[in-house]
């Protein structure tokens, strides 16, 4: 049994954990190395955490399927980027058919702090791209799966 049972559920607040390369990825070839790595300050997860699963290109299958055989109980599993489909939509496609969402608002957590924040103080053409990089780097997490609204 799924955790969302009974009824068509939607998820209305899921976060991605962005890597360090989330935004650079996707940004426009004149403003890829302007713009910042992901920071990690305001995260449990360190940036060498973040920075091996960038290397590893993920988690393990080990661990993917250690996740999986929570069954409904990965909601209460791990959390930020330990989660499964933290950061990789495939593994956020595994996720929502265990916990059985009909769809999920997915956003971003630690990358909308540039192109959004009135807080940063950036030139407009920096604002700009970062945030057509972050419309990019969304779309690309959710293309796969139409349950996967990228906002």
């Amino acid at each position: 049994m799924t955790y969302a049972t009974g009824r068509e559920y939607y998820d209305a607040d899921s976060h991605i954990m962005e890597l360090p390369n989330f935004l650079t990825e996707f940004a426009d070839p004149g403003l890829r190395e302007k713009l910042p790595a992901i920071s990690y300050a305001a995260s449990a997860v360190s940036e060498e955490e973040a920075l091996e699963l960038m290397r590893q290109n993920g988690h393990s299958q080990t661990y993917k399927k250690e996740l999986l055989a929570l069954g409904d109980d990965m909601i209460r599993g791990p959390k930020e980027i330990q989660a499964l489909g933290a950061f990789d939509g495939s593994d956020r496609s595994l996720a929502l058919d265990v916990l059985g969402f009909r769809k999920q608002l997915v956003f971003s957590t630690l990358s909308a702090a540039l192109p959004m924040s009135t807080r940063v103080k950036t030139d407009g053409e920096l604002q700009y791209g970062a945030a057509r990089a972050h419309n990019r780097a969304m779309q690309a997490f959710c293309s796969h799966d139409d349950r996967l609204l990228p906002v």
